[in-house]
């Protein structure tokens, strides 16, 4: 019996995306997926509500008169597919508003290289990740931001500094949170899983095509930060010729101011 060339890892990983991609029709149309899953599925509800119920407190004789609805409660909040978020440029010296999309597919967080540019983010280079969207197209990374400053909106706002990668313009989103980002700060419940993207797995021809994408996207890098940098030696450029011609306006006022009092120091002579 030949032996697989693949780690046990990475049959488990295979296994995982697997499920996943089995589990995309049931999430998209909310339909079982076969006879067996609509049985697993009654199963789980029913093992649910057994626990719901055994959970429940039992109501005391003196709260009998009282309307239990109107005792106060922390909410819980379920997973959302999408939130507002701001983020801040510090380039531009603004928030900005954006959506944020939620995946249990991927475990780092992502942003888009279209948002990158449009609020000149500095980026760095990092190692490169190949996913696949719910729709089969490749996306992959090989750069990220760190520390990026955002915050949640609403009563419960609150701020982090996260390192994001950075994903292609196409992206199916603006900003995304993996589930690390979800589950170290539980701030919401999984009430269903949204998967956006999925690991994809590597061949030799993937390896090849990785390395020249590495090296375009390490000069795509070097060009953004040539940009920035021009930009910003163009406002100094425009600060230093204002601050000349500023000059030279009082100069001339000084000449001018100087000639009327000559002149007129030649009158009182006459």
């Amino acid at each position: 019996m030949s032996q697989s060339p693949f780690s046990t890892s990475e049959l488990d990983q295979y296994e995982l995306d697997r499920k996943r991609m089995l589990l995309l029709p049931f999430l998209a149309s909310g339909f079982p997926t076969g006879p067996e899953h609509d049985k697993r599925l009654k199963e789980q509800a029913r093992l649910a509500e057994q626990a719901a119920q055994a959970s429940r407190p039992i109501q005391s004789p003196l709260m009998a008169g009282y309307d239990t609805s109107t005792i106060s409660q922390r909410p819980q909040k379920q997973l959302p597919i999408e939130d507002k978020i701001q983020i801040c440029s510090s380039r531009l010296e603004r928030w900005v508003e954006l959506t944020a999309k939620f995946d249990t597919g991927t475990q780092d967080d992502w942003i888009s290289f279209s948002i990158v540019k449009d609020l000149q983010l500095s980026a760095d280079n990092d190692e490169l990740v190949v996913y696949e969207t719910f729709t089969g197209e490749v996306m992959e990374s090989s750069m990220v931001v760190k520390n990026l400053a955002w915050s949640s909106i609403g009563t419960d706002s609150r701020s982090w500094a996260t390192t994001f990668r950075i994903a292609p313009e196409n992206a199916p989103f603006q900003v995304l949170f993996g589930s690390d980002f979800i589950e170290s700060k539980q701030i919401y419940s999984f009430n269903k899983a949204n998967l956006i993207l999925t690991r994809k797995r590597g061949t030799k021809e993937d390896n090849r095509v990785r390395q020249q994408r590495e090296a375009r996207a390490e000069a795509e890098a070097d060009e953004l930060e040539r940009q920035r940098r021009g930009h910003d030696n163009a406002s100094g450029q425009a600060n230093g010729v204002g601050g000349k011609a500023q000059q030279s306006r009082i100069k001339v006022e000084e000449k001018e101011k100087s000639n009327m009092y000559y002149d007129d120091e030649m009158e009182t002579d006459n």
